[in-house]
């Protein structure tokens, strides 16, 4: 493969450039700033376009870092011949690869050819572009090195087998991708830990549950016992106090009684007083009538005083007896308060009485005098004389009145009366005797009414105790539950754990094996390539002759008396002039299709001048089998 020509669109500072190659070797010399380093990235970016950003920033991403300054089209195209045929490639780039072009036109026939596609540059060298930068790219910054899968399957000739499952690098990847996964899926430590630890926090809480309930469940049983005591004496209290009530009831039906046969005798003296009022008010008027016709002896007058009196001084004894009898149930000087109090009131009722008794005796003779003069004025005086004499009274003597006794029926009354008064006031002596010898239970209202409001108190406190326990009962239940769960969960973790781990160590394994197989494939062609290093190195290593080897992966050391060094112990100048060695070893083992072109990048500007002179000479006799483009800035550097 051969590169013709270039135009680039604009691509960097570059724009609107035409250039030519030759087909051995074209030397490019620029300025620096001119743009020599873009140049070189144009033609890597036409046979392997450009990478997506990713997450670096955009001074760092070339797709972002080449993008044009001065604006339009971001592109360009080139002339190449493959195979004695020639094609026009042309590119076009966007923010992103979904907005990039490619089109390959058949010079020969001017038509759009589908021979290669926007993948050119694999499809042309085998290789991808990382292996590409690290054989046939010589950038003026530092090499990259290394060995890659696809350099390792040329070399060893891994290549050559179609099935991507033979294929030692594709089943690395695979193992790789395996691993990330397994080891994404893999319980993490943290979490474990998490549910370990959730885990020993509901035990804990758990136990703490269980120990109050215990505690609770204890005092639940004192407070039983005590509200069976409780309810023991409220019993016992009740009893009493049933047995209390129904002896005040007794008393107080006996109490009633006596208030009745008390009432009952005060009615039966009340009317035999009554009685005594009405004899002596016949008495008195039978009297009046008999003092209108004669003159008012002392003796009558004694009499009348007498009648008065008497019924006062009966009331006043009887009253006062009926008092003392009380005295079973009352004090004596109470009952004899109340007997006083009865004889005042007795005595103001009979002064009223007396005093009524005169008014109508005084109405009485009024209304006697108005009918005498009636009859007077009507009858002849004889006549009134006859009758004055009819009922003038008889007179023992001539100053006192005649009373007349008491008729039998007052008698009969008078017995009736004292009968009836002495049967009451036996039963009120009876009623008295049961009252003062009836039994008295003690009881403590005061005392039954602390113990209930204990009793309820203690009935509250069960219940609130009693909710409590079951309210613990359920939590200690649903925390057991947690905890089975939590078990699981850990056992599936570490399970899981143990399961994801052993697979990872048989693919590490695997891994290892293949890695070792494939260094013992790599290794029988590893001396073919340090021989062909060391052929064009020991043209220009001085005093580091034999010091230098390179391993199957690219990995440079030097020998020293205090052992290996690595490769970044080595001055710039050796390690420009060793990476390129390395690329020069490499070419013909790697490309095995179509020789790809090398571009250098002033390569050496970090080599001395003996070592410029030498390796200007390999690339001169490399040019003869590979296009060499060759970029540098002095015309010292060139070759």
């Amino acid at each position: 493969m051969k590169i013709k020509s270039i135009h680039i669109e604009n691509f960097g500072t570059l724009h609107n450039l035409d250039l030519d190659f030759e087909d051995d070797i074209t030397q490019i010399e620029r300025q620096n700033g001119w743009g020599k380093t873009t140049l070189s990235v144009f033609l890597k970016a036409m046979f392997y376009s450009m990478p997506k950003k990713g997450n670096n920033k955009p001074y760092a991403a070339e797709r972002s870092k080449y993008k044009p300054w001065q604006g339009g089209i971001y592109g360009g195209n080139m002339i190449i011949e493959v195979a004695n045929k020639t094609y026009r490639v042309t590119r076009t780039f966007a923010d992103t690869p979904e907005g990039d072009t490619f089109e390959l036109i058949d010079l020969s026939t001017g038509l759009q050819s589908r021979t290669y596609t926007k993948d050119l540059g694999q499809e042309l060298f085998g290789v991808g572009v990382e292996t590409f930068e690290i054989t046939a790219f010589f950038p003026q910054m530092a090499f990259a090195s290394g060995m890659t899968d696809e350099m390792r399957a040329n070399m060893t000739g891994l290549s050559k087998f179609e099935n991507d499952l033979n294929s030692v690098s594709l089943a690395q990847k695979k193992i790789k991708t395996r691993i990330s996964e397994l080891a994404k899926y893999k319980p993490k430590q943290q979490e474990i830990d998490d549910v370990k630890k959730s885990l020993q926090d509901g035990e804990r809480l758990i136990q703490n549950q269980i120990q109050e309930k215990s505690k609770l469940e204890k005092d639940l049983t004192e407070i039983i016992s005590s509200i069976d005591t409780k309810k023991e004496q409220l019993i016992k209290e009740k009893r009493q106090k049933d047995i209390a009530s129904k002896q005040n009831q007794e008393r107080q039906a006996r109490q009633e009684k006596i208030l009745a046969l008390q009432e009952q005798l005060s009615q039966i003296l009340i009317e035999k007083n009554l009685a005594y009022k009405t004899q002596e008010t016949e008495q008195t008027e039978e009297k009046t009538f008999q003092t209108q016709t004669s003159p008012q002896s002392p003796n009558t007058k004694k009499s009348k005083l007498f009648a008065i009196f008497l019924p006062i001084l009966a009331i006043a004894i009887l009253a006062a007896s009926i008092s003392l009898g009380l005295a079973n149930i009352l004090p004596l000087t109470t009952a004899l308060i109340i007997s006083a109090i009865v004889a005042i009131i007795t005595t103001t009722a009979e002064i009223f009485a007396i005093k009524s008794l005169k008014n109508n005796i005084h109405d009485q003779n009024l209304q006697q005098t108005q009918i005498q003069s009636q009859i007077q004025s009507q009858l002849p005086s004889q006549t009134f004389l006859q009758s004055q004499h009819q009922i003038q009274p008889r007179q023992n003597d001539q100053n006192q009145v005649q009373i007349q006794p008491p008729s039998q029926t007052s008698i009969t009354e008078n017995d009736a009366f004292t009968t009836q008064i002495t049967a009451l006031s036996e039963s009120l002596k009876l009623l008295r005797q049961e009252v003062a010898s009836s039994p008295q239970t003690p009881f403590d209202e005061e005392n039954f009414e602390n113990l209930r409001e204990e009793y309820n108190s203690l009935e509250k406190q069960r219940s609130l105790i009693s909710q409590q326990i079951n309210s613990l009962s359920w939590q200690i239940e649903e925390g057991l539950s947690r905890k089975e769960k939590l078990e699981e969960t850990l056992d599936d973790l570490l399970q899981r754990k143990q399961s994801t781990m052993s697979k990872i160590a048989l693919l590490e394994k695997t891994q290892d094996f293949l890695k070792q197989a494939q260094n013992n494939v790599s290794a029988r062609f590893s001396q073919p390539f340090n021989a062909a290093f060391n052929k064009i190195f020991d043209k220009l290593a001085g005093n580091k002759q034999g010091k230098i080897s390179v391993d199957i992966n690219m990995n440079v050391t030097e020998n020293t008396q205090s052992g290996q060094k690595e490769f970044e112990y080595l001055s710039q100048g050796y390690r420009d002039a060793i990476s390129v060695c390395q690329r020069f070893a490499l070419l013909d083992t790697i490309y095995k299709k179509e020789k790809p072109f090398i571009l250098l990048d002033d390569p050496f500007v970090n080599l001395d001048e003996n070592k410029k002179v030498l390796l200007s000479q390999e690339v001169k006799s490399l040019s003869k089998a590979y296009q060499t483009i060759y970029l540098h800035c002095h015309s010292s550097n060139k070759i």
